[in-house]
């Protein structure tokens, strides 16, 4: 069994074969290359009769970056925004923030003879999960020892559809500056310290079921949800680990 991956870096830099095609800047150029690569590494694997044995996973680390909405000087990211890209849909922030913008991302599988086409999940998941999903599908469980993996559960079960349990109940986000939120089933909690738990302004809640773009803040109107979920965060700090 194989699991494909790629590392895909930033610098926006097309190859030539696609400089110029997109009408939308070297952005938009560099995302029609990775579609254009990511289709010969599937050829490729077509090719070396590999595809029915393999496990094809496409993601990000993160949202979207978007310069301009924090005052950065204009880059080809914001070219490519001002001709139409919607780079995070309709969430709120980017890269480097607290916001969906900023974390919430494209999450696709591709496995031949067990997941079907077309499905979908919406069972919350983290990068961290992928680990101990690949343990799951290869040994059947991770490593005993609680330092392997600390924060990593496994997702097979969303994967396959299989049972009404979700794999992970809760879990913590963080911006470029420290702050943490937490999110739990269809509630955020953004807490808003700083590294050295100073207050840097008023905690936040969303719904995100109703509200995904964080617009309505519900903190003052749910504050035993937001109470609940500030005691959830602060324990997982104390834990040294959470599966």
């Amino acid at each position: 069994l194989y699991f494909a991956a790629v590392a895909v870096h930033h610098p926006i830099t097309p190859s030539d074969e696609m400089r110029g095609m997109s009408d939308c800047g070297p952005y938009g150029d560099f995302i029609q290359d990775l579609d254009l690569c990511t289709g010969r590494i599937l050829d490729a694997l077509e090719y070396m009769n590999l595809t029915e044995n393999t496990i094809i996973i496409f993601t990000s680390d993160n949202g979207g970056d978007i310069p301009g909405l924090r005052g950065a000087a204009a880059r080809p990211e914001d070219q490519a925004v001002e001709m139409g890209l919607k780079t995070n849909g309709e969430l709120r922030g980017d890269k480097h923030t607290i916001w969906e913008g900023g974390t919430r991302v494209p999450f696709m599988v591709v496995w031949p003879g067990r997941l079907k086409e077309g499905t979908v999940s919406h069972d919350m998941i983290n990068l961290l999960d992928v680990f101990a999903t690949v343990c799951d599908i290869t040994d059947g469980s991770l490593p005993e020892d609680k330092n392997i993996a600390p924060d990593s559960i496994s997702f097979m079960q969303s994967l396959l559809g299989e049972g009404n349990k979700k794999a992970r109940t809760s879990m913590v986000t963080a911006d470029a500056k420290g702050v943490h939120a937490i999110r739990k089933d269809n509630w955020k909690f953004i807490e808003n310290k700083n590294l050295k738990g100073e207050q840097k302004g008023s905690p936040r809640l969303f719904n995100l079921a109703d509200d995904p773009a964080e617009r309505e803040d519900l903190y003052r109107e749910k504050p035993r949800v937001a109470e609940t979920l500030a005691e959830e965060l602060e324990c997982i700090r104390k834990a040294e680990y959470t599966r």
